[in-house]
């Protein structure tokens, strides 16, 4: 007979633990969790700032004018439902979130999962240190060395002005494949600061060291004002243990239109692609008529949980093995057990031996054989022994195991 992979309910059993871990992480600095809905009005991305995502859009044609598209980019969600309302929210507004979204690659629907954090506040440097803060936090959740790559979109931006949009397009698909041969070649056919465009690649590292080598470059005033803003912001992280872990990057894109200021990637040691992202964007709101600061980031649930060996997940504590003559004494254990916290799947057993196999392969802690008169067998893992107890008894023997915290694998 076949029977669901065991990996099925863990991957989804993983999935919510870290949702709820990142969430509780969030919760403690004050953010509050939020629900986003999964269906949008098109119209939401008729503005020009979000050019980057319309391609992405799964939509569903409607008989009126308008169509609806499945969520596509959260932060854009929880602007456009904050606007009319904003002037009137306590500041700061800090919100958290654990959600699916949609979109197309080469034409194949994805869903994705995302948890994030958005902030809302006038206080620029604090709310930029907070999301870099919280997204060291997060990224350590992994277990595994990390670096967080911070940037403003201002410096590549104040570069790209001197170009025309040919070759502006050029750059960009150079500089996120990050090819110096191509970079080279680029820069010799370009009249304009090609000094800085051969070494921009460069850029990148130890905060104090790229910011000692720009100096030597000719900057405009938008990509002098970045570097600024850059410098504020290490002087305020440097204290900080996580600062090890962070690292400039002047020639990260942006991979939405909105960002304004700072951007940040996250990567984790020997996984090719960043999991986290996000940055500054205080010009969203003016794709809905409306003004203010904000700031936050998400992260890729779906490749954060490839980092993680699934096949370790204890399902449940103790598996209950149930003769059908005492099935009701068997089933009142079982929601006794259930009260101190354990989880306990029941199975009435046909082939006792076959099913201790499987138990013991699945890593579960206990196993327990009712019989009649309220009479058990439990099987302890850890200890490979085995007692003949009442149901009081193995309530007393259990409960003295959990307190010492000698059982549990998860």
């Amino acid at each position: 007979m076949k029977t669901i992979n065991s990996n099925f309910y863990q991957n989804f059993a993983y999935k919510n633990e870290l949702i709820t871990s990142f969430n509780n992480t969030f919760k403690m600095h004050g953010f509050n969790e939020i629900s986003v809905p999964i269906f949008q009005n098109s119209n939401l991305f008729r503005n020009s700032i979000f050019n980057s995502l319309k391609d992405n859009l799964i939509t569903f044609s409607k008989k009126t004018d308008s169509k609806t598209v499945l969520q596509n980019d959260i932060t854009a969600s929880i602007a456009a439902h904050i606007t009319q309302d904003y002037d009137f929210l306590n500041k700061p507004l800090k919100l958290c979130y654990g959600c699916n979204i949609f979109e197309l690659n080469n034409q194949t629907p994805i869903e994705k999962t995302q948890v994030g954090i958005e902030i809302y506040d006038d206080q620029t440097l604090i709310s930029d240190f907070e999301i870099i803060n919280l997204a060291s936090k997060a990224l350590k959740l992994s277990n595994n060395n990390f670096v967080l790559e911070i940037s403003d979109v201002n410096f590549l931006n104040g570069l790209l002005a001197d170009f025309n949009e040919t070759e502006k397009f050029q750059l960009i698909e150079i500089l996120k494949i990050k090819n110096q041969q191509e970079l080279n070649l680029f820069a010799l056919k370009s009249n304009t600061n090609n000094k800085l465009l051969k070494e921009l690649l460069s850029l990148s590292g130890n905060p104090s060291d790229v910011l000692t080598k720009i100096k030597q470059f000719k900057l405009n005033k938008r990509m002098e004002k970045a570097i600024d803003n850059l410098s504020s912001l290490i002087n305020y992280l440097k204290d900080y243990s996580f600062y090890k872990s962070i690292s400039i990057d002047l020639s990260l894109i942006s991979d939405k239109d909105y960002y304004s200021d700072l951007i940040i990637k996250g990567y984790i040691e020997n996984y090719p692609k960043a999991v986290l992202s996000g940055g500054r964007y205080d010009n969203l709101a003016s794709a809905f008529n409306k003004s203010f600061p904000a700031c936050g980031f998400g992260i890729d649930i779906d490749s954060f949980m490839n980092l993680k060996k699934i096949s370790s997940t204890v399902p449940y504590d103790i598996l209950l093995l149930v003769n059908s003559k005492d099935m009701k004494n068997a089933f009142a254990l079982a929601e006794k057990l259930r009260d101190f916290n354990f989880k306990v799947n029941i199975e009435s057993y046909v082939n006792n031996k076959e099913r201790l196999e499987k138990a013991f392969i699945d890593n579960i802690p206990f196993t327990i054989i009712s019989s009649l008169n309220a009479k058990y067998t439990l099987i302890d893992k850890n200890s490979t022994t085995t007692l003949k107890l009442n149901d009081t008894q193995l309530l007393k023997f259990l409960k003295a195991y959990k307190n010492q915290d000698q059982y549990l694998g998860h």
